[in-house]
């Protein structure tokens, strides 16, 4: 519960009152921890960088994967991956690569326009 209430504060989903005990209580301190919505909004997300890669970049970077997730371990590392298509490609040619992503990659994996 302590951790609970922990990452709520910092992820400023509530705040503590002034008149508050510590988050870090016992059971016998807990009736005096009083939390409070906060006034100020959440400061807005960070935005997510993203890149454009060209195939010989993305090859480069399955190259430096396994150095990447040695690099962090111990966090929670994922790559988000999009695979776009012209609008005016074929229905046959968007097909065919659907299924070799499915089958090679994931099947959550689709191209798009």
């Amino acid at each position: 519960m302590r951790d609970s209430i922990r990452a709520g504060v910092e992820s400023r989903w509530f705040v503590m009152d002034e008149n508050s005990g510590s988050a870090d209580c016992g059971y016998d301190g807990a009736g005096n921890l009083r939390l409070k919505r906060p006034t100020q909004p959440k400061p807005p997300p960070r935005p997510e960088p993203a890149a454009v890669l060209e195939g010989h970049q993305i090859q480069e970077l399955a190259d430096l994967v396994p150095r990447l997730l040695e690099a962090g371990a111990g966090s929670e590392l994922r790559f988000h991956v999009r695979v776009t298509l012209h609008e005016d490609a074929p229905e046959q040619i968007r097909s065919a690569l659907d299924r070799l992503l499915a089958a090679e990659v994931s099947k959550d994996l689709k191209t798009s326009s």
